[in-house]
C-alpha cells in the first residue's frame, strides 16, 4: 500500500491521522459574535423571570384562598417574597436594573404582596366584621399600593441604606406568618384570629404609608 500523503505530499504513517493547523479566520469571543443588544436584553431578562415567578405565586395565593386552602395561601406569599429578594440581587449582581424591571416589580408586588394577604386576611378572619372587614382589607391594598408609589418616585433621591415606611413584602410576611402560626400552633379556627387580625391589618397599613425609616438589607455584602 502506498499510504496516505499530506498536502506536502509527504508521506504519512497508515493508521495515522495527522491534525493539519486551522486555516482561517480565528474565533472571535462571545462578545464579538452576538451583538451587544442581544446579549443585553438575555442579562435583563434574567431578573424579570424571577419577578414573573413572584407574581405567579401572588396569583396562586388569590386561589387557593378561594379555593379555602388558606395555609397554602399564606406559604405561596412567603415563596413570592423569596423570589422578590433574588429577583433584585440579582439585578443587581448583573447590573441589569432598568425601569421597566422597576415597574413589572411593583406591579408583581401590587399582586402578591397587596391583594393576596388582603384577599387572605379577608376570609380568613375578617368576613363577620362585615364592612369594617372589607373596609380593612381595602385600606391595606390602598397603602400598599401608595407605598410602592412613593417608593419608584423616591428610589433616586432617598439614600439606600434605608426605607422610608415600612415594605409591603414585610407587611404581606407579617400577615402569612400570623396566618401560619395559627395552624402550626393549632389555633385555626380560634375565635381571637377575628379581634387580633383587624388591628394588625390597620397598624400594618398605616405603618406602610407612615414616615418611619426601615433598616435596608440591599446593601450587605454576601461574598
Amino acid at each position: 500500500m502506498n499510504g496516505n500523503r499530506d498536502a506536502q505530499g509527504d508521506r504519512l504513517p497508515t493508521g495515522k491521522v495527522r491534525i493539519l493547523p486551522r486555516k482561517g479566520v480565528a474565533r472571535l469571543p462571545l462578545k464579538q459574535r452576538v451583538p451587544s443588544a442581544q446579549l443585553k436584553k438575555g442579562v435583563y431578562l434574567i431578573p424579570s423571570l424571577f419577578t414573573t415567578g413572584n407574581l405567579i405565586c401572588g396569583f396562586f395565593s388569590i386561589v387557593s384562598t378561594f379555593n379555602g386552602h388558606y395555609l397554602q395561601a399564606a406559604i405561596f406569599i412567603m415563596l413570592a417574597h423569596v423570589l422578590d429578594g433574588l429577583d433584585g440581587y440579582v439585578a443587581r449582581l448583573t447590573k441589569a436594573t432598568s425601569q421597566f424591571g422597576v415597574e413589572l416589580d411593583s406591579l408583581a408586588d401590587l399582586v402578591s404582596f397587596g391583594v393576596a394577604p388582603a384577599i387572605l386576611v379577608y376570609y380568613w378572619a375578617l368576613v363577620p366584621w362585615h364592612t369594617w372587614g372589607w373596609l380593612a382589607a381595602c385600606l391595606y391594598v390602598v397603602c400598599g399600593a401608595l407605598r410602592l408609589a412613593r417608593f419608584n418616585v423616591q428610589i433616586k433621591t432617598v439614600e439606600k441604606s434605608h426605607f422610608v415606611g415600612l415594605p409591603i413584602p414585610a407587611a404581606a410576611e407579617m400577615i402569612a406568618a400570623t396566618v401560619l402560626m395559627y395552624y402550626f400552633l393549632g389555633g385555626e379556627g380560634a375565635a381571637n384570629k377575628r379581634i387580633i387580625l383587624p388591628l394588625v391589618i390597620y397598624v400594618l397599613a398605616a405603618l406602610m404609608v407612615s414616615s418611619f425609616r426601615y433598616f435596608s438589607f440591599k446593601q450587605l455584602d454576601l461574598k
